[in-house]
């Protein structure tokens, strides 16, 4: 009879020592999920082949002057190019091959580009019909000369500024009139100047790449597309396409 009681008592100590362990909160998840913070979410572009109401376009590339400092062999010419484009757009975009590469702007531009000894490179698109709009499409890119890229990127990168300054001396250019500027990322920003006289306006980006990037060397990347102000569609999907084909972020 002891024995029993003694079994019984053991089996009640057992089920009590049981009953304090889940009270006492031991079998909570190692990782309290209320203490989790929300990811921090960086609005990156997507690229426009998932944008709704967008259509595959394939463009024949017209191949455009570019001269050389020196021989240079440029990567093969492709005379054609699928892209993804706005429905709405479809019809106005011409592809030209210039400097070793694509680029896209208005249907039935011309143009022509310049490449340095140091692989500074400086490129144009204007209309055929009519060179005196103001229409343009201009890229410049400097991979090398130091002077050239912290001077190009001072209006935009107090960082630059100071760096031109440093070593060159006083930065004393002023930035256009009513000129905009947005920055996307700390080495990329949006600009916009009105030029009103023309009905025309400049939407541009510059990218810059410091001396604080210990993996790539300084550069600076800078585009302006001047459009009548009624197209800003179209000048919108030129510098997203630019900003996705030379993977600036």
């Amino acid at each position: 009879m002891i024995k029993i009681f003694k079994i019984i008592l053991s089996v009640f100590v057992i089920l009590i020592c049981i009953g304090w362990y889940f009270i006492s909160g031991k079998t909570k998840p190692l990782v309290n999920q209320t203490s989790l913070s929300s990811p921090t979410i960086i609005p990156t572009l997507a690229p426009t082949s998932i944008h709704s109401g967008y259509v595959s376009v394939n463009l024949p590339v017209t191949l455009l002057s570019t001269s050389y400092y020196y021989d240079f062999s440029e990567p093969t010419y492709t005379p054609n190019s699928t892209v993804s484009v706005p429905s709405s757009l479809k019809s106005s975009l011409g592809a030209y091959w210039l400097a070793g590469g694509i680029v896209l702007g208005p249907k039935h531009w011309t143009g022509e580009a310049k490449v340095g000894g140091d692989g500074t490179t400086a490129t144009k698109l204007h209309p055929i019909e009519n060179k005196v709009s103001g229409e343009s499409i201009i890229i410049e890119n400097y991979p090398a000369c130091a002077s050239c890229i912290f001077y190009g990127a001072a209006p935009f990168f107090p960082a630059a500024k100071l760096e031109y300054e440093q070593g060159f001396g006083p930065f004393t250019e002023s930035n256009p009139t009513g000129m905009k500027i947005i920055n996307l990322s700390t080495s990329l920003v949006k600009f916009t100047i009105p030029i009103n006289q023309k009905g025309l306006v400049t939407n541009g980006i510059a990218y810059y790449r410091g001396l604080n990037d210990k993996i790539n060397p300084p550069g600076f990347i800078r585009i302006d597309i001047t459009l009548p102000t009624n197209q800003s569609e179209l000048s919108n999907f030129l510098l997203n396409n630019f900003i996705e084909q030379k993977k600036l972020r």
